[in-house]
């Protein structure tokens, strides 16, 4: 529900400082909890609130930040997110298993169970040429680590 006064002051405070000139003035604070009940509850968007304080969207953002607000995503980053991991790839809108990739897990969990370091396998799946996600990167301890623990 947005308030039918054009007038919005109300929901901006002054910020308590001290002017070095007249020329200047005082900074405005946006109230914070009015910018969440704005997001959360009557699903505003963050440039749909800045036009309505008539502030900055960036503003609007570092507010609900203070708040800990999450972000809704949109469905661009929801779908970049939705393939990134290991073993799996995006066939006709569904995640499906990457089977050479699946291998190159049970076989990051056959070397890790013999005790091999997170370094010793990143070099052996160099060596037998593994792909790694972002094909043409060297296989790292991190990569290897990431995937052990995300195979869980």
């Amino acid at each position: 529900m947005v308030p039918s006064s054009t007038d919005n002051s109300e929901y901006l405070r002054p910020l308590n400082l001290v002017l070095k000139s007249t020329i200047c003035a005082p900074k405005l604070v946006i109230d914070d909890d009015y910018v969440q009940k704005q997001y959360c509850e009557n699903d505003l968007n963050m440039t749909q609130i800045a036009k309505l304080l008539n502030t900055s969207r960036h503003k609007i953002k570092a507010s609900l930040a203070r708040s800990g607000v999450e972000f809704n995503l949109s469905w661009k980053q929801k779908e970049a997110l939705r393939h990134k991991k290991y073993g799996y790839k995006r066939e006709r809108k569904k995640t499906v298993e990457h089977k050479a990739e699946q291998r190159a897990i049970n076989t990051i969990k056959e070397m890790r169970g013999k005790g091999l370091s997170y370094q010793e396998i990143a070099d052996i799946l160099h060596q037998m040429k593994v792909p790694t996600k972002t094909s043409g990167k060297r296989w790292s301890k991190g990569m290897v680590r990431n995937i052990w623990v995300k195979s869980f």
